[in-house]
């Protein structure tokens, strides 16, 4: 792509000035169908989220919350999670300084939680994706969740302990593990976990979203479709490539975008499809098997 080619994401307010930036939001019955074959149940056991909020992704914020945290979520589409140095988290970094920290090997961490491990649903309340919370703005979040099957896990009782931090510890690429863990087997929500250094957008399965009474628009004048589009009309500005498209759904677990499913309808669509796969795998493979 040439050098100010690039798509940039477009506040809802601002599309119907520029339609000549819109992007044709209507799908093929082919690219619908290939996303409804991401959909599955976000309260999965080792399920991840990542909450995007100002305090854990403070290089992407400005002071417009609900637009802060589209912005942010378009350039993590585009570049996937990058951690931050969390010895100078204060400091805004753009790309090329993360790169210079992560080849140094820095506590350059993504935080996060994990169905079954600190948390039970992402709906529960108190983690950053239900929280409110006026001291860290946590107000109408979104979140990402992500696959964790190709990070190793650090046996460590705290991933980003001061021990380690004062010692100059050395991170690896891909590892995770509890951050600020309580006792040999609790995890506090608040701190969750840590991974070094990256989330690449091809281990995400799904944005995942909290409309608050007090959006930016004012109580009662958008509703959970109307959030869901305008995250899927930045996906579809985010790339060019129609199969990174994610399903969106809301903090209950409801599908809202391509479709609009309940939770429910969710769990029984994800169950289907994995007997399905059941089924598939034990059929027999060809005439002379089934003889």
């Amino acid at each position: 792509m040439q050098e100010g080619s690039e798509k940039k994401y477009i506040p809802p307010e601002e599309q119907s000035k520029a339609p000549e930036n819109q992007v044709e939001f209507e799908l093929s019955p082919e690219e619908e169908s290939q996303i409804m074959k991401k959909v599955q149940d976000i309260n999965t056991p080792g399920m991840a989220v990542h909450a995007i909020l100002p305090l854990l992704d403070s290089r992407h914020f400005g002071r417009d919350n609900l637009k802060s945290r589209m912005i942010a979520l378009d350039k993590i589409l585009r570049a996937g999670l990058l951690g931050e140095n969390i010895l100078n988290a204060s400091h805004t970094k753009n790309e090329e300084e993360w790169k210079i920290d992560v080849r140094k090997r820095k506590p350059v961490a993504v935080f996060f939680n994990i169905i079954g491990r600190d948390i039970s649903t992402i709906d529960q309340r108190g983690t950053w994706m239900n929280r409110f919370d006026d001291l860290y703005d946590t107000k109408n979040p979104l979140g990402i969740i992500f696959d964790l099957k190709t990070f190793k896990e650090d046996s460590s009782s705290d991933y980003l302990s001061s021990n380690r931090l004062q010692r100059g510890y050395k991170y690896k690429n891909r590892h995770f593990g509890a951050h600020g863990r309580y006792g040999s087997h609790t995890y506090d929500p608040a701190y969750g976990f840590a991974l070094t250094f990256r989330v690449p957008p091809r281990m995400f399965k799904g944005v995942v979203f909290r409309l608050d009474e007090n959006s930016n628009k004012g109580p009662g004048l958008e509703s959970n479709l109307d959030r869901a589009k305008e995250i899927a009309q930045l996906m579809l500005t985010s790339s060019n490539d129609r199969a990174t498209l994610l399903p969106v759904y809301d903090i209950k677990g409801n599908l809202w975008w391509p479709r609009q499913l309940t939770y429910e309808e969710v769990k029984k669509l994800v169950a289907e499809k994995n007997t399905g796969q059941t089924d598939s795998s034990a059929a027999p493979q060809n005439d002379k098997e089934a003889e």
